[in-house]
């Protein structure tokens, strides 16, 4: 049997979680980033927090890293990879092909609390918005 808790706290451990915020589902955010690669998904040795964005530079200066295994190459933390949305974590959902994602969406049912983000969906499809195709060697 599963429990779940409308009030943002684990009913066996009693550990609470503040209000989710659109920071914790980014990787380029201290608030969603993996604490031990921040948020570049990589072991990259002597590359801290403060050099966020220097990925590359630092890549190329000392040969590829390993998938960090921490996160398994995810990029964020544990409380942001446990937020689910359809059952699905933003990490399965931004591996996802743009035709995957879109059938993903017309199957998706939200409840009371979920409106606002279908309402959100609904003005950005009827504004014409569209994403292109994601090819395997975007970043």
């Amino acid at each position: 049997m599963q429990v779940l808790s409308s009030r943002r706290a684990c009913p066996n451990s009693g550990r609470g979680f503040a209000e989710p915020d659109p920071r914790l589902l980014s990787f380029n955010s201290p608030q969603g980033w993996c604490l031990t690669c921040h948020g570049t998904g990589l072991e990259i040795k002597e590359f801290d927090a403060d050099q966020t964005g220097e990925e590359s530079q630092w890549l190329d200066a000392n040969g590829s890293g390993a998938p960090c295994s921490a996160c398994h190459g995810r990029r964020l933390n544990p409380v942001a990879l446990h937020l689910r949305l359809g059952g699905r974590s933003i990490s399965e959902l931004t591996a996802m092909t743009v035709d995957e994602l879109q059938k993903f969406r017309q199957r998706l049912r939200l409840d009371k609390r979920g409106r606002p983000l279908h309402a959100m969906r609904s003005s950005r499809s009827a504004a014409g918005c569209s994403f292109s195709h994601r090819s395997d060697s975007a970043t």
